[in-house]
């Protein structure tokens, strides 16, 4: 191939280089405008995603902020309402308070337990919190009050068995214990009480028992 040829070929050439050239830098500026367009269209669909769940969180913000206040109120009225079903004492300027199972079961009749039973409670004194009102000795009726708890907890317990695991072992307590047990008409076995305060079983000792029940027998 001459010289001629040559140059010939080349400038036929070069042009055809050209337009490919033109045609890839159109094909570039139509992708580029393109991936321009969904860019833009992406953007705008976050945003809007964006905004759709800021609006929905501040919704299921405030839901929450109303389930937790209706979460609470109800707890509170439940409290409120159990509190209420409580047998609320005064004895002798002590607050206690006493399950509603303590006072009707079974077990645990005796005259104190029909005296805060709901039927008669109403002809009972109260104080100005509306508590039972009872003018005795906290120590003397705290007892009482514990083996009622014991007699219907325990199936296999009697309130008299409850009452004797439970007698003060302060020598005055006990009397006094003993005294709202028979002023209630509970049964429950008188023990001695020595000279350092603590009680002793009647039946524990044939020389007690033959000194006590006689005792016992007069002062009844």
């Amino acid at each position: 191939m001459n010289d001629f040829q040559l140059q010939f070929r080349q400038k036929i050439h070069i042009p055809s280089i050209h337009i490919q050239i033109n045609k890839m830098e159109a094909r570039i500026e139509s992708t580029v405008e393109k991936l321009s367009s969904d860019m833009d269209s992406m953007k705008g669909k976050l945003l809007q995603a964006l905004t759709f769940a800021q609006d929905h969180e501040s919704k299921y913000l405030q839901l929450f902020k109303d389930f937790e206040h209706a979460t609470a109120k109800y707890n509170s009225a439940k409290s409120s309402k159990q509190s209420s079903k409580l047998i609320r004492l005064n004895v002798g300027g002590r607050h206690f308070d006493v399950s509603p199972d303590n006072i009707t079961h079974p077990r645990a009749r005796c005259m104190l337990t029909a005296l805060l039973h709901p039927r008669w409670r109403c002809l009972v004194p109260k104080d100005r919190h509306d508590r039972v009102f009872l003018d005795l000795n906290p120590e003397w009726v705290e007892p009482i009050l514990d083996a009622l708890r014991d007699c219907v907890l325990d199936e296999n317990q009697t309130l008299s068995n409850a009452l004797q695991l439970v007698v003060p072992a302060n020598g005055s307590a006990a009397e006094g214990f003993y005294e709202v047990c028979k002023m209630f008409e509970m049964s429950v076995q008188r023990k001695a009480v020595d000279m350092m305060g603590s009680s002793l079983s009647i039946w524990e000792d044939p020389v007690l028992k033959a000194i006590m029940v006689p005792l016992q027998e007069n002062h009844q």
